[in-house]
């Protein structure tokens, strides 16, 4: 990789962590119009031109119709690519093209020598522990989450492994302990095979049935949310 297109790279990773999407993301300022995809090309892009001048980009082929004969070239967006059509040009400009330019227009690197700190060059200071209600407030003031100092920042203070996240997770948990929370209570340990209520919170604990359980036959079911467990009979038809 070119050393100027690789001091861009340096310079905007300390402005923008690592981003995987997925996505496909489409932009314009009037004159140029544009997509880029996620470094790991988990969205298609796809896209026709036609001997008329008409750039068509969709997530599949063939949401327009087009006769075959006026294609002149069709392809696809490829992981962490940028399509860009210049239609005061009136070109298609590449990824490469794209990409120099834009680390040619500072000098990245010199920015980069000149104000980048490494944390292995600053002195070391003694460590001042701070009384818990002060730390509590500093949190407060930054915008700290439970969320985040359990499940980012107690991990990598304790193995210093870099924090992942991925989108859908809490989804996916609510939709594996709903049909389980559908006929259980954690709180008054009644039953219903009737539809349940959905409160706001994602966890089991949040699903409670309208009435009390109807006799019948009895089967043993499992609720469980993040953190919490708990085992309860439940009536089933």
């Amino acid at each position: 990789m070119p050393k100027a297109k690789r001091d861009f790279y340096r310079y905007h990773a300390s402005l923008m962590e690592p981003w995987d999407g997925p996505a496909s993301i489409a932009f314009t300022d009037g004159t140029v119009v544009g997509a880029v995809l996620d470094r790991n090309g988990l969205r298609p892009s796809r896209y026709w031109v036609t001997s008329d001048d008409l750039v068509i980009m969709a997530s599949e082929v063939g949401v327009i119709d087009v006769e075959p004969a006026k294609v002149l070239r069709k392809g696809r967006l490829q992981p962490g690519r940028m399509f860009l059509v210049d239609t005061h040009e009136g070109r298609i400009i590449g990824d490469e093209e794209v990409k120099q330019r834009l680390a040619d227009a500072h000098p990245y690197g010199d920015w980069m020598n000149t104000n980048q700190v490494a944390l292995d060059s600053l002195p070391s200071r003694p460590h001042t522990l701070r009384p818990h209600q002060s730390v509590v407030q500093r949190q407060q003031v930054f915008g700290y989450t439970t969320e985040e100092l359990k499940i980012i920042l107690d991990p990598l203070a304790r193995t210093g492994a870099e924090p992942l996240g991925v989108d859908g997770h809490r989804h996916t948990h609510r939709r594996a302990v709903a049909p389980l929370a559908a006929c259980c209570s954690t709180t008054s340990r009644s039953c219903s095979p009737r539809s349940p209520t959905l409160r706001s919170t994602p966890s089991a604990r949040s699903w409670s049935p309208p009435s009390a359980a109807p006799s019948g036959p009895r089967a043993t079911c499992s609720t469980r949310s993040p953190g919490r467990a708990g085992r309860s009979t439940c009536p089933v038809r």
